[in-house]
This record gives C-alpha cells, structure tokens and sequence, in this order.
C-alpha cells in the first residue's frame, strides 16, 4: 500500500506505444503525475509510466520539480523508483537545474525524506556549471544539507582558459569556494603577467 503522503495521478491510461524493454512487464500509464510530500510537495510528471502496487515503478519522459528557493528541477529520458526506499533514479541526458547552477550527467540517483533531498549521486560525464565556470567528472556526490558536490574520477573546474585538476575536487554551491585534493593550477594570460608600476 502507497503511503498517504504520495499521490498518483494517471492522467490518462492507456497502451503506452513503444514501451521500453526494461519496464514492459508493467501495467502501462500516460500522462502520469506523483506528488511526494506535503504541503508543499515535489512533482514527478512522466509521458509514461509503469506503476507497481509496492511502492516502486518505472516511466520515461521525466520531469521533476522540488520545491525550494529556487526550486530543483530535474529532467531525464526515464527513472525507476522506490517510494518505500524513498530512491529514485534518472538515466538518460539527465539535466538538473537550481537557479544558476547546472548538472549534467549520464545517470542521477536521489535518495530524499518526504519533499526533501538527502543525497544525489551523478554519474558519467558529469559536468557542473555555473555562468563561466565549469566542473567536470566520471563521478559526484551532492549532499543537500550543506550544498556540498564532491567530483571524482579526473575532475577538474575551469573558468576561461584557466584549469584547476585534482584527485578530487570539492564545490560548495552555496558559498561558492571550492577544495581540491592533490590539485595542479594552469594559469594563463595576463593573470600570470608581472605587475607594472
């Protein structure tokens, strides 16, 4: 039994056409959308979806919103989810937004408490930016509570034609400094010119 706190909305039922290999044992939704959380809930609107009774399911065409100034807003080709362990996963181009900050990556998996984002994990080209400033790696874990993004796997942060590399790299979203482990600077142009009195 799905908890009160979640709702399910099937906008419309019906044979979902093409439905993927890896959720086509499911019972076909379109236009489905669960809210998770109250009062102020987050929002999962999928094109499609196969909906379990346990709590778990799968969809394609994802979008995701949760609330927060600014609110997260999270897009990917599908998801799989486990409202019982309170896990969701996005795979596929997956685009996350809050504010001005952008994370791209291959695959995202959520775990979350009611409305509420406990950890993400990104993986596979993952890729951070915010305006000019870039951060990329195999790998990074993103801890709510403190805004705090850990890459790993050849991270490294560049802003303009200047590169910082390290073991790992740590930004801290919210008060925009970075730490880097076993780091290595490259510096160009005039920021490297001597000082002319």
């Amino acid at each position: 039994m799905i908890e009160r706190w979640l709702t399910i909305v099937p906008l419309a039922a019906g044979c979902a056409a093409g439905a993927p290999e890896w959720a086509a044992d499911g019972p076909p939704y379109e236009g489905v959308r669960i809210e998770i959380g109250a009062p102020e809930p987050a929002v999962l609107e999928l094109k499609g979806a196969w909906l379990s009774d346990d709590g778990g399911g799968s969809g394609v065409d994802a979008h995701a919103v949760v609330p927060g100034a600014p609110p997260l807003d999270v897009r990917g080709a599908r998801t799989t989810w486990d409202f019982r362990a309170s896990a969701m996963v996005f795979e596929g181009q997956v685009v996350a937004t809050r504010g001005d900050v952008r994370l791209t990556c291959d695959r995202l998996e959520v775990s979350y408490a009611g409305a509420r984002i406990r950890t993400a994990i990104a993986a596979g080209s993952v890729e951070v930016s915010r305006g000019a400033r870039v951060a990329t790696g195999d790998s990074a874990v993103l801890t709510a509570d403190d805004g705090k993004v850990v890459l790993t796997g050849d991270p490294r942060v560049s802003d303009g034609p200047n590169v910082l590399e390290g073991a790992s790299i740590t930004l801290y979203l919210d008060d925009e400094r970075l730490e880097c482990a076993s780091c290595r600077l490259v510096v160009q142009g005039a920021a490297v010119a001597p000082l002319r009195p």
